[in-house]
């Protein structure tokens, strides 16, 4: 059985830590059932430094604790900038650690991560 590579995304971290969001409800969803996944050795959760970087150890301890944070070096900020301007610096940042990590899915809210080919999990609306 292979270990899918799960990125979070800022949006779902930023949702998941913000209990005022509009979005944390679904985000708290879908991460509870990502630690499922993670807990049964299914997944293998990954987050950008970056995206951590704004958090309190604390709140990063607390909240991600089963997750793999990927530092993110000056290399990969260097990669990035050949990344195709079209897309925003973060979303080319974390295709380059999504390479570099070689993860093949991401959990997101939004729609940045839609057009590649990478498997996208995204909370049910219903939530």
């Amino acid at each position: 059985m292979s270990v899918r590579k799960v990125l979070l995304s800022r949006d779902l971290i930023d949702a998941i830590a913000g209990p005022h969001s509009a979005s944390h409800r679904q985000a708290a969803a879908l991460y509870a059932t990502l630690l499922e996944t993670y807990a049964t050795g299914s997944d293998l959760l990954f987050a950008l430094s970056t995206d951590l970087d704004h958090f309190d150890k604390a709140t990063r301890r607390a909240l991600f604790a089963s997750v793999v944070i990927a530092h993110v070096s000056r290399q990969h900020r260097s990669n990035a900038r050949k990344v195709d301007a079209a897309y925003a610096p973060e979303t080319a940042l974390a295709l380059v650690i999504i390479a570099a990590e070689k993860i093949t899915a991401v959990a997101a809210l939004g729609d940045q991560f839609d057009a590649f080919d990478l498997e996208i999990i995204k909370p049910l609306q219903s939530q």
